[in-house]
């Protein structure tokens, strides 16, 4: 399990595994494998899909799956401190009673842990409502290459003494140092909410429902996701029946779903009623739109959307690319791909279109399909998404995959800079090595 990635794309030759439980643990094993020249791979929950938390080669892999405790808790000032193993749902698990939760959501809540999530700087489906997770983050506790423990911790909201080293190490994937503890700013639970989801027979009525969700909801907003029909229709086959489709007689091979959330502590009846009135008054049909009634219902209609992954993954090899660009080119580019790939893979279309990162998969019939995938598609993917001013990773960061692609995005300063960074906390490149740079 240590030694593959969840798409099982990427596979090692780890021959030890460490577990620590402490920092000066840690501390002690990055000393003398630093003295020793011995490369080590931090590894969290190992659920990132581009290779970065699995070795290369022979490195050691230190687990942070031990340092899994709750630090502290300070309901006043809305500050939680935990140790880098925490896992996002425990720790939301936690919160729950106390009408709290932290900033992120994703589908890997179950296995994803707080120091992966802040070296790849996760986005997940609640960014359209807190913002970027490296917002929320006010301290962090870092082990360095030569062993030395940063102290960067701290609870306070506003601290302007010097440059905000913290931040250097929230996406820089573990390249850097090896987070041990974050504090965190937590936030504060809406106690209502409605889930919508929108059937659109054209794209440019996805459009049309994205632009209404932010003027009429605002801050209300919760989550703005979309699925195309092909991506639709695969997880209802996966599921086998348990997952059931809202819409009646829905035979179009054409449509495209949009899911919105409504979160807030008001009267979310008026609310939902009046973003649903909007819909109407732009002509949208009454039966292409549902709206959930109550809890069943709503973790009904969000299991379409957080199963896309998993549905794709039982149709073959799963190769995935996670790009940034424009809401208005997600369709067009989803079918370009499609069409190219049509004899290699399946192709799935789903994202944050309420924030332009669309997550492209391809279930690749077989390891060939992937190669041709690779050598064929891959760099024609990126060299568009740089045309349009796009990212070649919006939230799931650079790993092994796009490694040789990096160059592309950044130019040669920037690069340079990073090299820089690099070299200067870890001389000895040994550090989650042959990943970014």
């Amino acid at each position: 399990m240590f030694n593959v990635d969840w798409n099982k794309n990427f596979k090692g030759e780890t021959p030890l595994v460490l577990l620590p439980k402490t920092t000066e643990q840690i501390s002690q094993i990055m000393k003398y494998c630093n003295e020793q020249k011995i490369a080590v791979v931090p590894q969290g929950g190992n659920t990132g899909l581009v290779g970065g938390s699995v070795s290369v080669h022979d490195e050691i892999c230190i687990s942070l799956s031990k340092m899994n405790q709750i630090i502290n808790f300070d309901e006043q000032n809305s500050t939680l401190s935990v140790e880098s193993g925490c896992i996002l749902e425990q720790l939301n698990n936690f919160l729950k009673p106390h009408n709290y939760e932290i900033s992120i959501d994703l589908a890997a809540k179950g296995s994803c842990q707080i120091g992966g999530l802040l070296s790849t700087h996760a986005g997940g489906i609640r960014l359209i409502k807190y913002g970027p997770l490296r917002g929320h983050i006010l301290g962090l506790e870092v082990v360095l290459a030569n062993g030395e423990i940063l102290n960067l911790r701290n609870c306070n909201r506003k601290d302007n003494t010097g440059i905000d080293l913290k931040q250097l190490f929230v996406g820089s994937e573990g390249i850097l140092g090896i987070i041990t503890k974050a504090d965190i700013n937590i936030c504060k639970v809406d106690q209502l909410k409605s889930l919508l989801v929108i059937k659109c027979e054209n794209f440019n009525d996805v459009l049309t429902v994205k632009q209404q969700a932010k003027q009429i909801l605002g801050k209300d907003l919760a989550a703005l996701e979309y699925l195309d029909q092909i991506t639709y229709d695969i997880v209802l086959k996966d599921s086998c029946g348990r997952i059931q489709d809202p819409f009646q007689n829905n035979n179009s091979f054409n449509n495209h779903y949009i899911l919105v959330e409504i979160q807030c502590n008001h009267d979310i009846q008026y609310l939902s009623q009046l973003f649903f009135d909007s819909l109407i008054s732009q002509n949208f049909n009454i039966d292409n739109i549902v709206m959930s009634q109550n809890e069943t219902q709503y973790q009904q209609l969000w299991s379409i959307r957080e199963n896309v992954a998993e549905a794709a993954a039982h149709l073959g090899t799963l190769v995935a690319y996670d790009i940034s660009v424009n809401p208005d080119k997600f369709h067009y580019i989803s079918k370009l791909m499609r069409d190219r790939c049509q004899n290699i893979a399946i192709t799935t279309s789903c994202g944050h279109i309420g924030d332009g990162n669309l997550h492209l998969m391809f279930a690749a019939f077989d390891q060939k399909c992937v190669e041709v995938l690779e050598k064929e598609h891959e760099m024609f993917l990126y060299n568009w998404v740089k045309e349009n001013n796009g990212s070649i990773s919006a939230e799931h960061g650079i790993g092994l995959q796009k490694k040789n692609y990096l160059n592309i995005y950044k130019d040669s300063i920037q690069m340079d800079y990073m090299r820089q960074l690099k070299q200067i906390f870890d001389p000895n490149f040994i550090i989650n090595p042959y990943k970014i740079i």
